[in-house]
């Protein structure tokens, strides 16, 4: 008997340190609160990919319980002002989004979108989910390229609906910097897995601006000029198809469940 506790309890400690092994490595890029905020938020994530399964690729309504989060990545946006003033200095064009960060959502292993992490009254909390299931790969394709291409140091996420700029930015040893387009673009003609210098881009992005008839209609995350503490209006597919009741009752359940782990 103390023989088989003993087993257990060797099996119960590796198994620990397994899983934090895990847990560290995917979470390596985010601060520790952020990280603490997601794992506290995976039951409104469940309520939400249980809310619509077939959306998010899911086969059964069990699998919104085996939810795991991969690495995170800070939000930046294209600087409207640093394109216009035509700087060089990546720090000037490409600024960090305050208080938001992106996570893959994965269930079995498999990516099935992102979630929006922000800060919410000095907690991190998740706003938002989206079926981003291309995002987990593209950003590894995107990584991969840029690293291909001499790109060392950190490499900041880019995602800014207002100019419709996916991707990663890279900066190699010599200040150099490099985007890898994680979607196609066709608006700058910049397909995806492409690498192009960061001149290309904002020559494209300044293009845009002067031809814009109204120029608050691009820049920014979200389109929007000046201030950028609101929360991003980033297209949220599960409202889609909801009437009136059943999004009450959904909200209900979210708020429950805020509630519970609150």
């Amino acid at each position: 008997m103390c023989r088989s506790t003993s087993v257990v309890a060797r099996v119960s400690v590796l198994v620990a340190v397994v899983v934090c092994s895990v847990v560290n490595k995917s979470y390596a890029d985010a601060p520790p609160d952020v990280v603490q905020g997601i794992k506290d938020d995976i039951p409104y994530v469940r309520v939400v990919l249980a809310s619509e399964p077939q959306h998010f690729g899911l086969t059964k309504l069990g699998d919104a319980d085996s939810v795991t989060f991969g690495e995170g990545f800070r939000v930046h946006y294209v600087s409207e002002q640093g394109v216009i003033d035509g700087s060089t200095d990546v720090d000037d064009i490409i600024k960090p989004y305050p208080s938001l960060h992106i996570f893959p959502i994965y269930v079995n292993a498999n990516p099935v979108g992102i979630a929006w992490v922000q800060r919410v009254r000095d907690e991190w909390k998740i706003i938002r989910v989206s079926s981003d299931s291309r995002f987990a790969n593209d950003v590894r394709e995107a990584q991969r390229m840029l690293v291909a291409n001499g790109m060392i140091g950190q490499m900041r996420l880019v995602y800014d609906e207002g100019y419709r700029i996916v991707g990663l930015v890279g900066v190699d040893s010599r200040g150099n910097s490099r985007f890898a387009s994680m979607r196609d673009i066709t608006l700058y003609n910049l397909p995806s897995s492409q690498v192009v210098d960061m001149e290309r881009l904002v020559s494209e992005v300044r293009q845009r601006i002067q031809s814009s008839s109204d120029k608050g209609a691009v820049g920014g995350p979200t389109g929007v000029t000046g201030s950028l503490e609101p929360e991003p209006a980033m297209a949220n597919p599960v409202w889609a198809g909801f009437g009136a009741g059943a999004l009450a009752v959904f909200v209900g359940a979210l708020w429950w469940v805020r509630r519970r782990v609150g």
